[in-house]
């Protein structure tokens, strides 16, 4: 589980506490901030994962709260101080530069715990469309979770293996998948499926019965084409 239950302060103290520590060193008697003196050396130096490992570890464990803080990031690369304002409206910018519609986008907190954030099916959908033509699509689709084998899908669709990436989506009342059926030949898809009910949860084997039967018609489909067929 990924929880944090301190500020950034507190969390930095605490983790250098720890590490420190954890090397067998003594004589940590408190923790500040202050301004290094001239000359001083660098002892140590850590820095973050790159992006597309964090987004991997984001959308494969469908983590909220990097979620989160990359959306706050966004704001901030655009300006300093209002990051969940500046965040939206760096959202809505790529959006658009990409062609897509962003009417139907209700964006709150970016992390998809919110009760008022909206998005439809199409505009999803779309959204895939238009990330699958852009020049990071494999490192978008490699922070997806396989079918069978990682992350939130671990233990669904193992029939269909590696050609199914797909992200859940999970809050009470409401479950989701959206993602890619990547066949090594023949046609591809964007597949996005949600469920707003009171019922999701016992709706869950429907969900994946219709993803199921989507990927096996186009199969078939792609099977026809190759043998010169034609789907009925």
């Amino acid at each position: 589980m990924f929880i944090n239950l301190f500020d950034a302060p507190r969390f930095a103290e605490e983790s250098f506490r720890g590490h420190w520590l954890a090397q067998g060193l003594g004589g940590l008697y408190g923790f500040g901030r202050g301004t290094a003196p001239a000359g001083s050396r660098v002892l140590a130096v850590n820095r973050s994962k790159p992006l597309a490992e964090v987004l991997s570890d984001m959308n494969k464990f469908s983590n909220n709260l990097i979620a989160r803080s990359v959306f706050l990031t966004l704001g901030q690369r655009e300006a300093g101080g209002r990051s969940a304002v500046n965040a939206e409206a760096a959202v809505r910018r790529q959006l658009v530069s990409a062609g897509l519609d962003d009417e139907a986008l209700v964006l709150e907190n970016g992390s998809g715990l919110s009760r008022r954030e909206r998005a439809t099916a199409r505009f999803l959908g779309s959204m895939l469309y238009q990330a699958y033509r852009s020049p990071f699509r494999q490192a978008f689709i490699d922070t997806l979770p396989i079918a069978g084998v990682d992350g939130t899908l671990k233990t669904r669709f193992r029939q269909l293996g590696s050609p199914l990436r797909m992200k859940t989506g999970t809050l009470r009342n409401v479950r989701a998948l959206a993602g890619y059926w990547l066949p090594a030949h023949g046609r591809r898809l964007a597949v996005v499926v949600i469920i707003n009910s009171e019922r999701s949860d016992g709706y869950l084997p429907d969900l994946d019965a219709l993803v199921n039967r989507i990927v096996r018609d186009l199969s078939t489909a792609n099977r026809l084409e190759s043998t010169g067929g034609a789907p009925n």
